[in-house]
């Protein structure tokens, strides 16, 4: 389900479990009632960058909510990078989203040697 004429489903990167979704009654609603636009609504409340597309796949995986491995139905999305969205990003997607300078900086760094002379990696 693209709103995109370009396949970006190399660049899907989340996923949400319907095990994660169908604990939210609004999403069920939603679902049940195949209503695109307030489904896309909410994808977009959980992080998906609707413009990108997302894909809805049968597989096994696991579900944010528990560690339990589940097989069924998730949506593969890429994340939101917007301003909006930053505060809930880890420090490993600010840094993937950030210029490409301060990305070249921070991998740098991370090659450098700590102060026993060994080099971290």
């Amino acid at each position: 389900m693209s709103n995109s004429a370009v396949d970006y489903s190399s660049e899907y990167d989340q996923y949400l479990s319907f095990v994660d979704l169908e604990r939210d009654a609004e999403w069920n609603v939603a679902w049940k009632a195949q209503n695109q636009k307030k489904v896309e609504e909410l994808l977009y409340k959980y992080g998906c960058e609707i413009d990108y597309g997302y894909e809805i796949e049968v597989c096994l995986h696991r579900p944010r909510t528990s560690n339990s491995v589940d097989y069924g139905p998730r949506i593969s999305f890429k994340s939101r990078t917007d301003k909006e969205w930053q505060k809930n990003m880890s420090v490993e997607d600010l840094i993937a989203c950030s210029s490409s300078f301060v990305k070249g900086e921070l991998m740098g760094m991370n090659r450098q040697s700590n102060f026993t002379g060994d080099a971290m990696s």
